[in-house]
């Protein structure tokens, strides 16, 4: 069977249509896994898994799929995106340019995309990987989760591990509630109290790492959960707009 890369995976409120989507996705890295771009990059030693978490920021946080991804698309993730969400070092920044350059001639290759040529451009820029490393090693960029999970790590706890995770979590609420904690605030947004952060928190490992972990620091209702990820949904469908948008101002 012939993969369609066209196929939709919004609906017309720029939601993923899941679990067409998740599929969607499956198909297209087992493609890509299966490619001498693939291979090229495992002779080089490179596990890969970056071009994963690419797809998922592009569908989750810009409302895209491969086909209608631009240069600013790429552009926000590889240096807004990443940076901001991604727990891993500065070290790493080689390996993603590299995955991200393979997984984009693979698609221009098999699927003769225009966006592999407008994501290329970004990547193969010379400076994308100082660039990359230097965005990927400023605090400044980190949002609540990174920050978060630096914090914990710099204090000397496990954040690869639940466990680790958790012990670090009991220790901030501990010392938030003892009045001995540091109020966590971000540049550009209000002070937030430590059950405010607890309900923010997602952490996501890179693709080396053993784990990915999810967590909030305080257990609420049901009713209360639905209504979060309501509230949140409708954000994220204005943000897909609002970035659409933008995209279409671009060409």
């Amino acid at each position: 069977m012939t993969f369609d890369v066209h196929q939709p995976i919004f609906d017309d409120d720029g939601q993923s249509l899941e679990p067409q989507a998740q599929e969607y996705q499956e198909k297209l890295v087992e493609l890509f896994e299966q490619s001498p771009e693939a291979q090229a990059l495992s002779d080089e030693d490179i596990e890969g898994g970056w071009v994963v978490m690419m797809l998922d920021l592009a569908k989750n946080y810009i409302g895209v799929s491969p086909p209608q991804m631009s240069a600013g698309d790429m552009h926000e993730i590889l240096f807004s995106l990443i940076p901001r969400k991604i727990s891993a070092e500065p070290d790493e920044a080689p390996e993603i340019i590299r995955e991200f350059q393979a997984f984009w001639r693979f698609m221009k290759r098999e699927f003769q995309l225009a966006s592999a040529d407008a994501c290329l451009s970004v990547l193969d820029d010379e400076d994308a990987i100082d660039e990359l490393q230097e965005e990927m090693g400023d605090a400044d960029n980190f949002g609540m989760a990174k920050s978060f999970f630096m914090m914990g790590q710099e204090r000397g706890f496990d954040m690869q591990s639940e466990e680790g995770l958790n012990k670090w979590m009991q220790a901030y609420n501990a010392e938030m509630a003892a009045g001995t904690g540091t109020p966590f605030s971000l540049p550009g947004e209000r002070r937030q109290s430590h059950e405010d952060i607890a309900s923010r928190i997602k952490i996501i490992g890179a693709p080396s790492q053993s784990s990915q972990a999810s967590a909030s620091l305080t257990h609420t209702s049901g009713a209360s959960r639905q209504s979060s990820r309501q509230s949140q949904n409708k954000q994220k469908s204005r943000m897909v707009k609002a970035s659409r948008k933008k995209n279409r101002k671009r060409k």
